[in-house]
């Protein structure tokens, strides 16, 4: 058994060390382990030369009288100016001191929505990433009624060809604040969104610790600073572990911890549908919490990006007292029958036109 602490590895990490391990098996089966330091190339460099690195270059001052660290920290200090804290509602009292206890849903997208949804990102400009993420931070403005969102996200940080083949913690978290405010189309909120993104990938270079250090925000033992949501797509597939006379299979196991109030992440499959999986508190949002309404906010995106959201057919009230347990929605077939409804009041919208 191999256990490993985040913070000597990250997920990029993990497709590293699956393909070494089995080259190096593969090897040892073959009775070639003198040829086993050979197998794998010399690392350019090693984990502390690029801690080294990130510390001078950011610290460097250039022509312009700053240095990066300054250039990146201003950049976020305007950013989140004024960052209001995201208040889901909740069915019991908030913990004072988090207990970490979480819990899981599932649901799975059909191939046939994932592909209309990447027209839609081609069509609009913006990636996969920047729609699944303006759709769920609308969502969230439903559940919420606020129209300041802000959602964490993770970044592999690995900008450099030189980093790609070492193993060590090397992601970043970005905070990413979108402005929900008058009514956009879809269309419009990508707009914002992808301004909001691109604008966060190009200043990823400062920690996230150090910015917390440096905004001081208010901090409260109960809540993650800064973001109390993350969202992330993971469309790169880990290679899979082929070994020499071994049958191997993936365990899913459920830690059973949420580290935050809401975790969505989606893994984009190419040929089949899609995965998400929801981690949350339940504690907190015992029943609330509805996996299958991000379906529906999909659905409704990729119908009519042009319409306004107040237009839609699904209204932030009507979608926030959709009944039934979490768990048996995620099973019955009106899943399919609601989404179907949904289109059709669409096209009932643009015939009216």
């Amino acid at each position: 058994m191999l256990n490993l602490h985040h913070i000597v590895a990250d997920g990029w990490s993990i497709g590293v060390l699956i393909r070494e391990l089995g080259v190096l098996y593969k090897a040892f089966v073959e009775d070639k382990r003198c040829l086993m330091s050979t197998l794998l190339p010399e690392l350019p460099i090693q984990y502390a030369d690029f801690a080294q690195w990130q510390r001078e270059w950011l610290q460097a001052v250039g022509e312009n009288g700053c240095s990066p660290l300054q250039t990146q920290l201003a950049y976020w200090q305007k950013q989140l100016d004024g960052i209001s804290v995201l208040n889901l509602p909740t069915d019991r009292v908030r913990p004072a001191v988090p207990t970490y206890k979480g819990a899981k849903q599932f649901l799975e997208l059909p191939h046939s929505l994932t592909q209309a949804l990447e027209a839609l990102s081609y069509q609009e400009d913006v990636t996969l990433f920047m729609t699944m993420l303006a759709a769920f931070q609308t969502l969230l403005y439903r559940y919420t009624q606020q129209e300041d969102i802000v959602v964490g996200s993770a970044i592999a940080n690995r900008n450099r060809s030189e980093l790609e083949g070492l193993i060590g913690f090397f992601v970043n978290s970005l905070v990413l604040r979108s402005d929900l405010s008058g009514n956009p189309t879809f269309q419009e909120l990508l707009n914002r969104v992808r301004e909001v993104t691109l604008g966060a990938y190009s200043h990823q270079d400062l920690p996230f610790e150090k910015l917390v250090e440096e905004l001081h925000p208010e901090r409260d033992l109960s809540r993650h600073p800064l973001f109390q949501v993350v969202f992330s797509l993971q469309n790169t597939p880990i290679e899979a572990l082929e070994l020499p006379g071994l049958k191997l299979s993936l365990f899913d196991f459920d830690s059973k911890i949420a580290k935050l109030d809401l975790e969505f992440h989606l893994w984009r499959d190419l040929e089949t549908n899609s995965q998400a999986v929801l981690k949350y508190v339940p504690q907190v949002y015992p029943k609330r919490i509805n996996l299958f309404r991000t379906k529906v906010q999909l659905n409704v995106a990729e119908g009519e990006p042009s319409m306004g959201w107040d237009q839609l057919a699904v209204r932030g009230t009507e979608i926030h007292h959709i009944p039934g347990n979490h768990l048996t929605m995620l099973r019955k077939p009106h899943i399919q029958v609601l989404a179907a409804q949904l289109r059709g009041c669409i096209e009932k919208t643009q015939t009216l036109k």
